[in-house]
């Protein structure tokens, strides 16, 4: 089950903050990631969710955030291992994003790419990744 966001506001403006929340089954509940990527300033219709597992390659809530970001957004997690479904794909994901000129900003991992401590954190965390 998927539920995604539907943005009604003008998207080529830019520095918009998009959020993504993802549970592995469709029992779990989205509301504490919800909740803090409100709390973060995300607004609720730029919220992308998925109810799917981690490991699925095909998660229309992430495809339908990554069609919608923008240069200048930042995209809100709760935590980056919601993100991909393996550690070799969350880093692809991000990069992507950073080519793109999305910013990214993990809650309870305390990254934010909008600062310089928070891409070299970012910059680490990917090189040891690739080692």
């Amino acid at each position: 089950m998927t539920q995604k966001a539907h943005n009604s506001s003008d998207s080529s403006q830019p520095g918009r903050l998009l959020g993504y929340a993802r549970v592995s089954t469709t029992s779990q509940n989205l509301d504490v990631q919800l909740r803090a990527l409100t709390e973060a300033g995300v607004p609720a219709q730029l919220v992308f969710t998925d109810k799917i597992s981690g490991t699925q390659a095909e998660r229309p809530g992430l495809a339908a955030l990554m069609a919608e970001a923008r240069e200048g957004d930042t995209l809100v997690l709760y935590s980056l291992d919601r993100l991909g479904r393996s550690l070799v794909h969350m880093v692809t994901t991000i990069d992507e994003l950073i080519r793109r000129g999305v910013a990214l900003r993990s809650l309870t991992d305390t990254i934010d790419t909008t600062t310089p401590a928070g891409r070299f954190q970012l910059n680490v965390f990917v090189a040891m990744a690739e080692y």
